[in-house]
């Protein structure tokens, strides 16, 4: 079952440039990521910015795998450009998270890592 990661945030008209091509670096390669469906990016000028980035996986584990990779967590690095929080949703399993599951993602990735002598 198809699930979907929703992202908008917004930056100063003077960083939207070099957020853009960060982020659209962080696209292009996640297209390539086995499971993902589409993954695209809108930009709406003004001030400030409106950045929108909209991924849709074959399944939750194909996600869950995209949330654990270094990828993703460029993806998180350049959300601190925001100015104001950002609005994030997982729509999963017929109902929509926030923040959270990045979070429990991430550790489940450390957990699995660490049981398989990776760190």
């Amino acid at each position: 079952m198809p699930v979907e990661l929703r992202v908008e945030w917004n930056v100063l008209p003077q960083q939207a440039s070099a957020v853009g091509v960060a982020v659209q670096s962080v696209v292009n390669a996640s297209r390539r990521e086995r499971g993902c469906l589409t993954c695209s990016l809108a930009t709406e000028m003004g001030d400030p910015v409106t950045l929108r980035l909209r991924e849709v996986w074959d399944s939750e584990p194909s996600l869950r795998r995209h949330v654990q990779s270094r990828r993703f967590a460029t993806l998180a690095g350049l959300l601190e450009t925001a100015i104001e929080p950002p609005r994030f949703e997982v729509a999963v399993d017929g109902r929509v998270r926030g923040f959270d599951y990045v979070g429990e993602a991430r550790q489940d990735g450390e957990a699995g890592a660490s049981r398989h002598g990776f760190r």
